[in-house]
């Protein structure tokens, strides 16, 4: 895992920004760095060191690398590398995990190699199959490559972003990408400027990265199965960059009987963790006591047996109902696991604030990505520089409430009475919940969030809009739902906080629920065989039937990856966030309404009103414009 930067400039940018660049990107790669350069295209590339002088006042085109070395450690793997023939250079951040067996595969096809890094396949791979090679790639990467002979870069992302790439239209009219928007702050020029449409996503429905677009004006996101082309005319003409997707989310329905479709999941995401095992440097995991991560642990112990006993973090909070210590001690007894538990402190948080919003480049959602800061800055001090996690279970599997919710809402609209009483009976069965509970859970509107009256939208330059369909409209809701929150809900936003998280403590994060074959077929499988009577997730619960312990698949209390922040706020230290909110107020220069914005907070701090995620969002969204001086 790494961090890279690259620019196409016309004229030239002064070589010293590029250096600048890759040292805010440190973090992503602490162990090795490299940077190449060349006026235009046509001349032979420069490279340097960051700790030598530039050899060049000024480049025109620039790859800069900061690695984290994960497969060979070697210097054999250093960044930016090119071809033997020196037609492509790359800056890649990433891994392709099936590398060794393309490596054979252009081994027989007459290529050959001289490290024993997945880099070099990628570059051989693009000059035996150009773009085509991305379909043979299993695995999460972004990655800039020039092609010398074409006198072009291409600038590209994995299947579902799991890996990170933006880019920035400079002040002189040129293209510069990065793995982190921090990274363009040591551009000249560089005067950030919010984005009102996307921030206004932030402030009133809580998400982030559901489009290309960011909370920075004029940053975007090279979109997960995207692949920009960037080509200079001539001298004079500024830089242009097409964007097209190389892969799209097929859209299928397999028919499998129940039996058939969970034996397939069973062997799709255990070779997706067998895969994601491949590492020269300490493997180990998330455990937070749910199906996702519990699988992903009991499956490591299947593959590596009891002779590797892996490290698991758990995030504890002792005394409050989101804790999963009794549940990550069920799963820790019935493997050869390493146990290690992180007690996050919640009067840590308001003075660290500026850090996490500086380290997660975009206001965030709540006090979790605190708590996940704490689990990966422990597994790099306990020696683990890979981890694995479960992010996409929930959005594949239809693991969130929503489902059950829309799920119940389309068969109450279809208007089989019959149907929807006995699929109501059966969730609030299986929920412990009476039905007429569940009846009133599915009348409560979300209210109209829309348009909050604390929100000034003409100052923030935002128009009101629900962002995505009613869930009353899906025609297949559990299928549709699913599909839309691998592509465009909240996944993406996930995967950056992980991203940031996890590389921020120069650890590489890996997902094995989102190995692309495995997602292709759970989101194939009919939505029933994931979602019914009220039970989620039932195609992983049966697939990882006598691997995860019992009492885990059968759990119905899983909260996701939670922290008590209601007590933390309300309980622990009301003054100070309220304090927060204030800086807020006054850093939005009038966008957060004064009175408004303090009666909705102190009617949350003092009980009055429910208590909900909103509060944080204002805090952190303050604390995001003062740490970046950002202006409208």
């Amino acid at each position: 895992m790494c961090g890279i930067a690259s620019w196409l400039e016309v004229p030239p940018r002064p070589s010293e920004q590029m250096v600048a660049m890759m040292r805010l990107a440190k973090h992503r790669g602490p162990d090795d760095d490299g940077l190449l350069g060349l006026s235009r295209f046509g001349e032979a590339p420069v490279r340097w060191r960051e700790s030598a002088p530039p050899p060049v006042d000024a480049v025109g085109i620039a790859l800069g690398h900061r690695r984290l070395s994960i497969i060979d450690l070697s210097n054999a793997g250093q960044q930016p590398m090119g071809d033997p023939t020196g037609r492509y250079q790359v800056t890649y951040n990433g891994e392709i995990y099936n590398h060794p067996e393309l490596r054979e595969e252009l081994k027989r096809l007459g290529h050959g190699f001289r490290t024993q890094t997945d880099t070099e396949v990628l570059l051989a791979a693009w000059k035996e199959w150009g773009e085509n090679c991305l379909q043979r790639f299993n695995g999460m990467f972004a990655f800039v490559l020039l092609d010398m002979e074409k006198q072009c870069l291409f600038a590209v992302r994995d299947r579902f972003g799991i890996k990170p790439l933006y880019h920035y239209r400079s002040s002189t009219g040129g293209i510069v990408f990065a793995s982190e928007i921090k990274q363009f702050s040591a551009l000249e020029g560089w005067s950030p400027k919010l984005n009102g449409q996307r921030c206004y996503d932030y402030l009133a429905w809580g998400l982030t990265d559901h489009t290309e677009e960011t909370c920075f004006q004029d940053v975007n996101q090279v979109p997960p199965g995207g692949i920009a082309m960037v080509r200079v005319k001539d001298s004079a003409s500024r830089p242009n960059v097409e964007i097209k997707q190389w892969y799209r989310l097929p859209m299928q329905t397999i028919d499998l009987s129940m039996q058939e479709a969970t034996l397939e999941t069973k062997r799709l995401l255990t070779d997706s963790v067998r895969l994601r095992l491949r590492s020269d440097v300490t493997v180990g995991s998330c455990l937070s006591g749910g199906i996702d991560s519990s699988s992903i642990v009991c499956l490591i112990d299947q593959l590596r047996g009891h002779d590797l006993p892996t490290k698991t973090f758990t995030a504890r909070f002792p005394g409050d109902v989101v804790d999963e210590g009794a549940w990550c001690e069920l799963v820790s007894g019935n493997t050869q696991t390493i146990p290690v538990s992180i007690y996050p402190e919640e009067k840590n948080i308001p003075s660290r604030l500026p850090e996490l919003v500086w380290m997660q480049d975009e206001p965030f959602g709540s006090t979790s990505i605190f708590a996940q800061s704490e689990v990966f800055a422990m597994a790099r001090n306990e020696g683990v520089t890979v981890m694995l996690d479960g992010q996409g279970a929930d959005e594949q599997f239809a693991g969130y409430e929503t489902f059950i919710k829309c799920h119940l809402r389309h068969l109450l609209n279809s208007g089989n009475k019959s149907a929807f009483e006995a699929e109501l009976s059966a969730t609030a069965a299986w929920r412990n919940r009476s039905p007429d509970d569940l009846r009133n859970w599915l009348q409560v509107a979300d209210g109209d969030r829309a348009k909050p009256d604390w929100l000034d939208l003409e100052k923030l330059g935002a128009r009101p809009n629900h962002l995505f369909e009613s869930l009353d409209s899906l025609d297949s809701p559990i299928e549709t739902l699913a599909r839309s929150m691998v592509e465009k809900r909240n996944l993406q936003m996930l995967l950056h906080w992980e991203d940031r998280n996890s590389m921020a403590r120069s650890i590489e994060a890996r997902v094995p629920f989102l190995d692309h074959r495995l997602v292709e077929h759970v989101l194939s499988t009919p939505g029933e065989q994931r979602l019914k009577e009220g039970r989620t997730k039932i195609l992983l619960r049966e697939a990882m039937r006598k691997i995860v312990p019992e009492p885990i698949l059968e759990r119905k209390d899983k909260l996701g990856f939670a922290t008590p922040e209601e007590r933390w706020i309300r309980e622990g230290r009301p003054d100070e966030y309220q304090l927060l909110v204030d800086q807020a107020i006054q850093a939005s220069n009038g966008i957060l309404k004064p009175a408004q914005t303090r009666k909705e907070t102190q009617a949350m701090l003092k009980g009055d009103k429910p208590f909900t995620f909103q509060l944080w969002r204002l805090v952190c969204f303050g604390a995001w414009l003062d740490r970046f001086g950002i202006s409208r």
